[in-house]
Formats: C-alpha cells, sequence, structure tokens
C-alpha cells in the first residue's frame, strides 16, 4: 500500500513538480535569481499543502471513506500507510530545495533555511490535517498559511523579540496540537460518510484555535526593546529575556540576556547583563566581531551600574563604572575593571542630598575621578576622598579637562594635583546637550549672544557655526561635523566642513510622532524605537550591518 500511495503523490503531484523544476532551471539559466526565488518558496508551500491535503481525497471524492475504514487494519497502521509515502515526498523535495538555497540564501523570503523547513512541515501537516473536511484544496492552502502566519505574526506582535527563526519555532510548536487532535479523532472514526468526522473535528479545531491564542497570548510577555548602533555600525537589538547582534543579513549572535551596552572600545562592548527580570546584574565583555560573550563580574547585591549608554570611562587598559546603591541612592562606588580583574574604589565623600548622575571623567598624576550632581563637581582620588569643585549648570570633560559652564560664563580647567584654569570666556554661554549621553567627546556645541560655536577642548578653539537653531543632536563624521535636525517625522542631516554647511540627507519616520517614542543618535546613525517597532538609519549603509 505504501509503494502504491507513493506513486500516487507523485502522478497527482506532477504538476508542481514540474514547476518547481522549471523554477529552479530558471534561476540557474536566466540570473532573475530575486524574482524567482520567492515565487519558489511560495510553490513549495503549495506542493507540501498539496501532499497533506490529499492523503484522504480520493477516498471523499469517491465516497469510499467506509470501505477504507472496513479494512482489517488498525487506524494508526493506515494513518502511518498514508502519512510516511507522503512525508518521504515533501522532505525529498525540500532536500533538493536545500541546495539551491544554499547557491541564493540572500534572496529567499524566509531566513534561515531551517525556518523555512520549520514553517514547510507547519503547512504540510496542517493541510494533512483538513485532508478528510476541506474538498477545495486552494482553501486548504490559504487556511494553513493563514494559520501559521497569522500566529507567527501574533507572536511578534506580542513580543517582537521572537522575530525570525525563535517566533517561527513557538507558533510551528503551539500549532502542532492540530495535527495531534486530528490523530486521536481518527482513531475513534466509525465506519461513517467523512460527515459525521467533520462533526467532531471542526468544533475540536475552532476549540483548540482559540486556545492557541489564548495561551500564546498570555505567555508571550510584550518586552521593551532597545535598538542600539555599535561603533562599527552593527545593530544591537536588546529585550527583556534577549539581544540579538546584527552585523549583517548573514551573520548575527543571538544572546539569551538582556544586555545594555555602557562603554565600546574598538570590538569589545562592555555591558550590564540581566538573564531575567529581577535577577541578578552583571558585567560583560562581548566581542562584537566574533560573538564572544565573557561574564568579568556579578554586582553585589543592593548596588546596580548606571545604565547609561557610553557610561564607562578609560584609562589605558582599566576601565571604570560608577556602581549605586539601590537601597538609599545615596551610596557610590566606582567598579575599575582591568582585563579580567576588577576592584571596587569606595568614594568616601559627603554628597548630602545631591545625588550622582555620572562618572563624567578621569585625570591621572594622581588618579582622580570627576563626579558630578545637579548643581556641582566633585573630585574623587584613589583613595574615596575627595571634594566639591565648583559650582555647575552644565559641564563637559576630555581627557584630563573639564569645561565648566556657570552663571559667568564659561571655563576650562586642566585636572592635576590642582584645577589649573587654561581658558576662560565671561557672558552667556551653555552647552547644547549632544543626546548620546555621553560627555567625553574632544568638541561640544557651545551657544552664546552670537550664536552657535564649536569648542575644540584641546586647543581651547572656538569656530562660529551657521546654525539658524538648537540641532536635535550632532556627531563628528569622517569629514566635518553632522548636525543632526529633527521635526515631527522629518530627520535632517548636515554636514559641516570647510566653513560650509551642506544637505547631506533626509529621512522620514514611520512611527507617529505624537505617540511613544525613542530616538538615538550614534556615530553610524540613527534609531528611533517604540515598544514594537524599530527604524534604524545609517548615514553610510555601506559601514553598517543589518537592515
Amino acid at each position: 500500500m505504501i509503494a502504491i500511495e507513493f506513486k500516487k503523490i507523485v502522478k497527482e503531484g506532477m504538476v508542481i513538480l514540474l514547476v518547481l523544476l522549471a523554477l529552479m532551471t530558471a534561476m540557474t539559466t536566466t540570473g532573475r535569481v530575486s524574482y524567482l526565488a520567492p515565487i519558489l518558496e511560495i510553490f513549495l508551500l503549495l506542493y507540501a499543502s498539496f501532499t497533506g491535503w490529499s492523503m484522504f481525497d480520493r477516498e471523499r471524492q469517491e465516497g469510499a471513506m467506509e470501505y477504507l475504514l472496513s479494512l482489517p487494519i488498525s487506524r494508526s497502521k493506515l494513518f502511518l500507510l498514508k502519512f510516511t509515502p507522503r512525508l518521504t515526498a515533501v522532505a525529498l523535495v525540500l532536500l533538493v530545495f536545500s541546495f539551491e538555497y544554499n547557491r541564493f540564501p540572500d534572496h529567499f523570503l524566509v531566513t534561515p533555511f531551517y525556518g523555512f523547513v520549520l514553517f514547510y512541515f507547519t503547512v504540510f501537516l496542517l493541510s494533512l490535517t483538513m485532508s478528510i473536511s476541506m474538498k477545495s484544496f486552494l482553501g486548504t492552502f490559504f487556511l494553513s498559511l493563514i494559520l501559521g502566519t497569522g500566529l507567527y505574526f501574533f507572536i511578534i506582535y506580542l513580543d517582537s523579540g521572537l522575530r525570525g527563526f525563535p517566533g517561527i519555532l513557538q507558533g510551528a510548536l503551539s500549532l502542532s496540537i492540530i495535527p495531534l487532535a486530528f490523530f486521536v479523532l481518527l482513531q475513534k472514526f466509525d465506519i461513517k460518510p467523512a460527515f459525521y468526522f467533520n462533526i467532531k473535528f471542526v468544533p475540536t479545531l475552532a476549540v483548540i484555535l482559540l486556545l492557541v491564542f489564548g495561551v500564546t497570548y498570555l505567555l508571550t510577555n510584550p518586552s521593551y526593546q532597545n535598538c542600539l548602533l555599535t561603533d562599527q555600525g552593527y545593530q544591537m537589538w536588546t529585550y527583556s529575556k534577549r539581544t540579538i547582534m546584527i552585523k549583517n543579513e548573514k551573520s548575527r549572535f543571538v544572546f539569551d540576556a538582556s544586555l545594555f551596552p555602557l562603554f565600546q572600545r574598538g570590538a569589545e562592548i562592555y555591558a550590564s547583563s540581566k538573564v531575567k527580570r529581577g535577577g541578578k546584574e552583571s558585567l560583560v565583555r562581548l566581542n562584537s566581531e566574533t560573538g564572544e560573550l565573557v561574564t568579568l563580574l556579578t554586582i553585589e547585591p543592593d548596588w546596580w551600574l548606571h545604565r547609561i549608554m557610553n557610561s564607562g570611562v578609560a584609562v589605558g587598559e582599566r576601565v571604570y563604572f560608577l556602581l549605586t546603591d539601590n537601597r538609599s541612592h545615596q551610596e557610590y562606588k566606582i567598579l575599575e575593571v582591568n582585563g579580567s580583574e576588577h576592584r571596587v574604589l569606595p568614594l568616601d565623600v559627603d554628597f548630602g542630598a545631591e545625588k550622582i548622575h555620572q562618572l563624567l571623567g578621569i585625570a591621572e598624576d594622581p588618579l582622580q575621578f570627576i563626579l558630578r550632581t545637579d548643581s556641582y563637581v566633585y573630585r574623587v582620588l584613589e583613595d574615596g576622598q575627595g571634594e566639591r569643585l565648583f559650582s555647575a549648570i552644565s559641564l563637559h570633560t576630555w581627557k584630563d579637562r573639564v569645561l565648566v559652564f556657570n552663571k559667568k560664563g564659561m571655563v576650562l580647567y586642566k585636572m592635576g594635583v590642582q584645577p589649573q584654569e587654561i581658558f576662560r570666556k565671561n557672558g552667556i554661554f551653555r552647552k547644547s546637550e549632544r543626546r548620546r549621553q555621553d560627555t567625553m567627546k574632544r568638541h561640544t556645541l557651545v551657544r552664546g549672544k552670537g550664536g552657535f560655536y564649536l569648542f575644540d577642548m584641546e586647543t581651547g578653539q572656538m569656530d562660529s557655526v551657521p546654525l539658524k537653531r538648537i540641532p536635535y543632536s550632532y556627531e563628528a563624521g569622517k569629514d566635518g561635523f553632522r548636525f543632526i535636525d529633527i521635526d515631527q517625522s522629518e530627520i535632517s542631516v548636515m554636514n559641516w566642513k570647510d566653513g560650509r554647511m551642506r544637505p547631506e540627507k533626509t529621512w522620514y519616520s514611520q512611527l507617529n510622532p505624537n505617540q511613544f517614542r525613542i530616538i538615538y543618535v550614534f556615530s553610524k546613525g540613527i534609531t528611533i524605537v517604540n515598544n514594537k517597532r524599530c527604524e534604524v538609519f545609517l548615514y553610510d549603509p555601506e559601514e553598517g550591518g543589518g537592515n
């Protein structure tokens, strides 16, 4: 009976098999791979659906279901006799397709390949469960596609971190209960027309689908997401339970932890890591080129790392981070990391009611840390002793230099044993924020009565910049500076070079500007994020990773 069934499968599916062969040949000979690859995927799914649906099609059309069920074999054996050749056929076709996929992996819609494999067999099994109930093959095909893709999109709507293979896997496992229910009901199907089987199967199918979508809704928690860009232009998607590093369309790393980058140096990224909400926090080092993730230390209970991008400060091979007491939020420590070693430096300073917001800079000879509150700048030495230096409306740091803005003007200090004033300009000056939450940059944008100026922390030089209003942010590029302006959905990038301002890029965000969204500006581009979606705009797509 298996041989007969296999011949019937080949004969009835011959038209689709010939179309598949023609498509594969055309992909090799015509060069229109990008057009033909998606069509090939559709016909593969069509073949899988037809092979599954045809399991009881002839018996149903000829009214021979009662005769088939009267044969002296068990329902389980009958099922296996019909199921085994069909499974073999779709597996062989998929095996042939795998060679085609390996040749043109960048042109198919469903990636990676094992994601398509799961979806392919899901469509096959769903179509098989309708082989008694559905008279129309196309109706079966579209219903199988709707169930498979519908559940997948429902899953990634609830948690976009499950995009791709994780979402396909969860959907396939959830829908596997339908073929299982079909097999169980078939065991109890007596010698009667197909109509009597449908009386039990169709309501059961409806209940199962309601349960699948309901349980998926309850168990798949919506997760807040961040989409960040590394200094190499790689995308770093961070969710509540996982992180995905996208280098390009072919290369990505997935980590079972929520990683938040604190400091970048070349390919090394120091990040705060939490495996789950409420779990212990760790400091990890990630190599963005190899995907190697090393846990450096677990943060002691009741303390936490400031989860601010670029909040780490480096001196040679050493990197420093600020730790805050999680109970009173008024006690602080400095964490020093040197390769695989680390030490904790206490801060024996009375900050009063002021809260430390960030470790801004470090100067050596002697080793000292620059910290700021809302109103003051503090200096703390390696032994934990420190003092309040001066009041500041805002400030900027670069290496051993601190630029202070106060009511009188702006003053640049060089930090040594005692702060040394090396530049002063009186008047009303204000610092324009970069919107990257970091201050360790050589240049800072200053606004005064005469307009806007770029101040060089190294030379103390001020260059006038023809800006009409405060930009959203700005970045040093390959050539000159980029100034980013955001007006509702429009994102404009201007390039300042050789004393001239030129338009560089204009993008339009699809996210509603009147709803919740977060805009990040990086050296390689801009990301805009809300709870469900992220948009990535790269200054130079050739240098960036992923899409």
